[in-house]
């Protein structure tokens, strides 16, 4: 066997054992995303169970509550006003 036949098997090995290789990364690369996009629904889903939540205690809750604070600072600037202590009034 001569250097040329060696070096024709080496490269008939090498390309054999090349494509072995991208269709174990093909196949690796399919049951990944098999697996990941079942995943990445639920976590979309999370997303929005919390944004929604986020939403309806921010209505429910929150803006009450500053509605409430709004209508006490409110009284209290229109108490002082009435008292000559506002802004413009006497002090």
């Amino acid at each position: 066997m001569d250097i040329e036949q060696l070096r024709d098997i080496a490269v008939i090995v090498l390309a054999v054992f090349n494509i072995v290789w991208l269709l174990a990364l093909l196949f690796i690369a399919i049951v990944f995303y098999k697996k990941l996009v079942p995943m990445l629904k639920s976590i979309q889903t999370a997303v929005q169970n919390v944004q929604a939540t986020t939403t309806f205690v921010a209505e429910t809750t929150v803006s009450p509550i500053i509605r409430a604070f709004s209508f006490i600072a409110g009284m209290k600037a229109a108490a002082n006003t009435v008292r000559g202590k506002g802004k413009g009034g006497k002090t």
